[in-house]
């Protein structure tokens, strides 16, 4: 039996809406609220579910839901619709040759708001998009908790867009968050875009997991593209495509520094894993960083690094490649975990890039301290490599050597430590910085 519960507030009466599996899908309007709202779920004619037109609603499913028409939730300026699935509940959008690109949309037209909670329960569509890619400055949540799934198939035949898009146009704000052990978004056939045209944040918590077979892009297309990804401790991310983090697409949807692209800052925390299969790649708009495990080759066109973005130890277990970039290791101390380190386990080469020291917490080194910042497993081709500071006052004097596949730091005299803002570290860098450049290579 499907089962649907309208909650119109507190004042308002609960409307329970059921029908047998084969009965006729008859219209049935969510009343109550203003502005003349005609959300209806199920619509008998399109087969589509619609919650919060032109005012506020909340819809509960319960039971199984099929729809071929598509869920869309917050319609047109003033819509504000919400869609609660929780344990053992379960909404199905399947495809027939009249609904091709059937969708779940989070936020559907300009100025509406669309949330989506998956708690506990199941949603499966061929396309999921939190914010309409078709309809500027959208609002869409979509939160996936208590085990709850979210399966994005792509199986419609409808080719050239994303399958899960997270703010894809113009102003759009959307947030997706998987919180808690087997709480899951799987895109089984399609790419991700995150972050387009319009601010898109994913966070991940407590175990939750997200599913890729596709390509994931962050931050890829156009310069007013935001995308922000956390991961924290025992959350997972697998991608068998590439994975492209503030990096654009050249005319053969290759990664091309060049290229058109916007923001994105990617956070492996400490005990997450991003399984990037497909290589992953750093553009000028690119952060990443974290104390986690990235598993697959990482290619780094003038991006930034921050191994454990307070200190931390990064880890990729495959080959390094940098062409330009920036390598921030923060040092708060030279005990074990006061200080970044980037590990890397398959091979390094890197070529022009900047590694800057950056002292934090108000630490200063004294003649002799002495870190190990880089340690890579395979054979090492560095080249053009400069060696910077910020954190002290100028005329502090450090030296770095190679061992083996260890790169070490040691200051030469005492430092003299400034309070710095964060966001002036940069400009301190090019102030104090361009320190030496040499040239590294293992046997």
């Amino acid at each position: 039996m499907r089962g649907w519960t309208a909650a119109l507030g507190a004042t308002a009466a609960m409307t329970v809406l059921a029908a047998m599996p084969g009965a006729p899908r008859a219209a049935v309007l969510l009343d109550g609220g203003s502005g003349g709202d005609t959300s209806v779920c199920p619509d008998g004619v399109l087969n589509v579910c619609i919650i919060g037109s032109g005012g506020t609603r909340t819809g509960t499913a319960g039971g199984a839901n099929v729809f071929t028409g598509g869920v869309l939730l917050g319609l047109g300026a003033g819509g504000n619709g919400t869609l609660n699935v929780g344990p053992g509940a379960s909404v199905s959008v399947n495809t027939d040759p009249l609904h091709p690109g059937s969708v779940v949309a989070v936020g559907t037209e300009s100025g509406a708001v669309g949330t989506l909670n998956v708690n506990g329960g199941t949603v499966t569509a061929p396309f999921v998009v939190v914010t309409n890619p078709n309809f500027s400055n959208t609002t869409g949540t979509m939160n996936v908790t208590n085990g709850g799934t979210v399966n994005v198939t792509n199986n419609s035949g409808v080719g050239g867009v994303p399958a899960f898009g997270v703010a894809r146009s113009a102003g759009s704000q959307a947030s997706v968050t998987i919180d808690g052990a087997g709480s899951t978004v799987n895109v089984t056939q399609g790419n991700v875009s995150q972050g387009r045209d319009g601010t898109g944040t994913v966070a991940l918590t407590n175990g939750g997991a997200m599913n890729v077979n596709g390509r994931y892009f962050m931050g890829a297309v156009l310069p007013t593209g935001s995308a922000t990804t956390t991961m924290g401790s025992g959350t997972s991310i697998a991608v068998t495509g590439d994975t492209l983090v503030g990096i654009g697409l050249n005319g053969s949807s290759l990664p091309d520094p060049a290229a058109s692209h916007g923001t994105a800052n990617l956070t492996v925390g400490a005990g997450a894993t991003f399984t990037a299969t497909g290589g992953m790649y750093i553009g000028a708009g690119g952060t990443v960083g974290g104390g986690g495990t990235i598993e697959g080759n990482v290619f780094n066109y003038g991006g930034t690094l921050l191994p454990g973005q307070s200190p931390g130890t990064l880890t990729i277990d495959g080959n390094l490649t940098m062409e330009g970039g920036l390598i921030r290791i923060e040092i708060a101390g030279t005990g074990l975990g006061q200080y970044d380190v980037l590990n890397v386990l398959g091979m390094a080469d890197i070529d022009g890039a900047t590694v800057e020291f950056a002292f934090v917490e108000g630490f200063a080194p004294t003649t002799g301290d002495s870190i190990d910042f880089l340690q890579v497993q395979g054979a090492i081709e560095a080249e053009n490599v400069t060696f910077a500071y910020s954190g002290l006052e100028p005329g502090f004097v450090f030296d770095v050597d190679q061992e083996g596949g260890v790169f070490s730091f040691t200051a030469r005299n005492d430092g003299v430590y400034v309070p710095e803002p964060a966001s002036a570290a940069l400009a301190a860098l090019g102030l104090l910085g361009l320190v030496w450049t040499r040239r590294r290579r293992a046997a």
